[in-house]
């Protein structure tokens, strides 16, 4: 039995990136299980807000900076195969929660970012096309717009 205290301890890390979807660069802190704590790796735990091409479970390579006190993301090291996508509620007239509730019964948690955006959760053994076909009907019909920020291969088309 492994007894080491820093293993699966929940840390945070900081994400730095240029965001293509908002044109900008982007902070993020992120929490992740350490695996490695002397080789830096850790596996994402929280569903990114703003960071893209980074999903859950993914293995992730981080450096603790002096100056900013904190682990900081260097590079994704294996991805998990799971995905993420995020999610605007475009019609105020429907509360964000019953969105969510469509894709939490297609199997897709989420973490609500605000009154009308969430990041959503879809596991690498979730049927993706199922997904992708509520999430164009909901936009067509005016109530959702959404980006696939980190697709993983499996659920590409």
């Amino acid at each position: 039995m492994n007894t080491d205290p820093e293993l699966n301890k929940t840390t945070k890390i900081l994400f730095r990136v240029h965001s293509e979807l908002m044109d900008q660069d982007v902070e993020e802190i992120i929490g992740a299980e350490t695996i490695d704590l002397e080789m830096g790796k850790f596996r994402i735990q929280d569903i990114p807000f703003y960071t893209p091409n980074l999903a859950t479970d993914d293995i992730v390579h981080a450096e603790y900076d002096s100056d900013e006190e904190m682990l900081i993301y260097r590079e994704t090291l294996i991805p998990s195969g799971n995905s993420t996508v995020w999610v605007v509620v475009t019609d105020e007239t429907i509360p964000i929660e019953e969105i969510q509730e469509i894709f939490l019964e297609l199997g897709c948690d989420s973490e609500e970012v605000s009154e009308h955006f969430f990041a959503m959760e879809i596991k690498a053994t979730t049927n993706y096309f199922r997904i992708r076909d509520k999430l164009i009907s909901l936009k067509s019909e005016g109530r959702i717009d959404y980006a696939e920020s980190c697709l993983s291969i499996d659920h590409q088309y």
